[in-house]
């Protein structure tokens, strides 16, 4: 699962493991990994593993899903849940920024389901994109509201 460790994130993998899933999250905080191991229960903590990982990097991927497949022997999940939002409107959004979050919110789902998606195949698993629901924007001009596909 990456952004296991988040707001979002957090719920999500505490979720999995109730359900008895062995469950592998990706992190870049420490703070934020230990906050959620300090929430699991004692039988969950044997099926959780965190794992330091670069999900915009195709190579950090692979030897993600390469270890998930080493210690585990197959990989039946993924769940993308990493993300981010940077606020603003289209008419002060940089570019830098909007690459950023097209980094974070498109590249990091597509590198990787590619990288997972053999072993998936392999074992019958699954790919899943966790979104939060869309926030509704309304242009200053515009009498109704768009849908405006944040992850806010």
């Amino acid at each position: 699962m990456t952004g296991g460790t988040g707001g979002l994130g957090r719920a999500v993998t505490l979720a999995f493991l109730e359900a008895g899933a062995n469950v592998t999250v990706t992190y870049r905080d420490p703070a934020e990994r230990d906050a959620l191991v300090a929430r699991l229960p004692g039988p969950a903590r044997q099926r959780f593993q965190a794992t330091v990982a670069d999900v915009t990097r195709e190579a950090s991927v692979r030897d993600l899903v390469a270890g998930v497949t080493t210690r585990a022997g197959r990989l039946d999940v993924l769940v993308n849940v990493v993300g981010g939002f940077a606020s603003g409107d289209l008419l002060v959004t940089d570019e830098e920024a909007w690459d950023r979050m097209l980094t974070v919110n498109l590249k990091t789902a597509y590198l990787c389901c590619r990288a997972a998606l053999p072993a998936m195949i392999a074992s019958g698993g699954v790919a899943s994109s966790t979104w939060r629901p869309a926030r509704w924007c309304r242009p200053p001009a515009a009498s109704s509201p768009i849908p405006c596909p944040s992850r806010g």
